[in-house]
C-alpha cells in the first residue's frame, strides 16, 4: 500500500470532509480510539503495533489536518483528518 488518506472518526466530522480534504481519492475511516501506530500498521510500515511503538520516535496524533512524510525505506505518507 502506498500512501493513506484517514479520516478520525470522533464524531465532528461532517459528510463533505472525505471530498473537502482528498477529493477523489480513497479515504479510510478509523475510530476516534486509533493510535499513530495502528495507522503504521495500516500503512505497512510496521507488523504490529508493539513494532511501531518501540521503533516510531515521530509526531504523534493530533487534532486537525496532519501530514507525515517520509515514512520508511519506500517514502510513504499519512494524510490524516482529526476533526477538531
Amino acid at each position: 500500500m502506498s500512501d493513506l488518506n484517514i479520516i478520525i472518526d470522533n464524531g465532528n466530522q461532517i459528510e463533505t470532509d472525505d471530498f473537502l480534504f482528498f477529493d477523489d481519492e480513497k479515504v479510510e475511516h478509523v475510530p476516534k480510539e486509533s493510535t499513530v501506530y495502528d495507522l503504521l500498521v495500516m500503512l505497512g510500515i510496521f507488523k504490529s503495533k508493539t513494532e511501531a511503538r518501540k521503533n516510531w520516535n515521530r509526531e504523534q496524533l493530533k487534532s486537525g489536518y496532519q501530514e507525515i512524510k517520509n515514512i520508511g525505506k519506500y517514502k510513504k505518507a499519512l494524510y490524516i483528518l482529526n476533526p477538531i
